[in-house]
């Protein structure tokens, strides 16, 4: 079972009222099993119809 612990927004790019895209840099410390993780993903969004949703991410 994972537990989610904690959420680090790095840096954003765009994803305001007037944009159609934007890009979000996060970590989000987790862990499973006791053991403590981290995911480390530049994500990207597209905006349509008012709504957010994504499009793909690159863990580094």
């Amino acid at each position: 079972m994972v537990k989610w612990i904690g959420l680090e927004i790095q840096r954003c790019e765009a994803g305001l009222d007037g944009d159609e895209a934007g890009l979000v840099e996060f970590v989000a410390r987790y862990k499973v099993g006791g053991k403590a993780e981290r995911l480390h993903e530049v994500s990207r969004f597209v905006r349509e119809d008012g709504r957010w949703y994504y499009v793909a991410g690159q863990v580094s």
